[in-house]
């Protein structure tokens, strides 16, 4: 997720393509990002010197910083787990490094360590205020959440004619269960939860559900 976070932003923004490195070994200047459990290269750099927080990140926290050994430069992403890496990737892209079609640049020396103070970060959607809407304006949305480090989604489908009903949302996007299925996936990559609410007939009664298929 770290990698395709990186690429899709700087891509989509900028028109850059970082290319991915098999090692280290060349000089050069390198993103590194994980844990030196699961990063050979960022395991050599702490063997070499590089000294990581020792603070508790838990599953959303990260630390960004800058590192030199020899002649190569590092910009290092150190965090528990994606979501925590993507976090990381994401406060390295809009707010550290400003960037260009000719190129991109980092203040350095930097070493920040943050994690949210909230554990449930949500929005609360009900589609039905944009029932119309096309599924990659849903998708926008929900990538969107994502660039605000949320974690949550909640998701007030119910209403939208999934499985035997009628009503004025029929041929939606919303009511293809296969273009929710895929917004579902999109959640899932983003190491998002997504919660599906109900209670519809509370207010919209059959005008908007229909009957049920006899």
């Amino acid at each position: 997720m770290t990698q395709s976070t990186l690429q899709r932003h700087l891509r989509d923004f900028y028109q850059i393509e970082l290319p991915l490195a098999r090692n280290s070994d060349k000089p050069g200047t390198y993103l590194v990002t994980g844990t030196p459990e699961n990063n050979p290269a960022l395991a050599n750099l702490v063997k070499r010197g590089l000294r990581l927080t020792t603070e508790r990140l838990g599953d959303e926290g990260f630390q960004l910083l800058t590192h030199e050994d020899g002649r190569s430069k590092y910009i290092i992403a150190y965090g528990q787990t994606p979501r925590a890496l993507k976090h990381a990737c994401q406060e390295l892209i809009f707010y550290r490094w400003p960037a260009t079609r000719a190129g991109g640049r980092l203040e350095a020396p930097l070493n920040v360590v943050m994690k949210p103070e909230t554990a449930y970060r949500g929005i609360y959607m009900l589609p039905c205020w944009a029932a119309h809407d096309s599924f990659e304006s849903w998708e926008r949305v929900l990538r969107f959440n994502s660039e605000l480090t949320l974690n949550r989604n909640w998701f007030w489908l119910d209403g939208f004619p999934l499985a035997g009903h009628s009503g004025e949302y029929t041929n939606t996007a919303l009511a293809s269960s296969a273009n929710v299925q895929r917004l579902l996936d999109l959640v899932s990559a983003e190491d998002m939860k997504t919660y599906i609410g109900g209670g519809w007939l509370t207010w919209h009664h059959e005008k908007a559900v229909g009957k049920d298929v006899e």
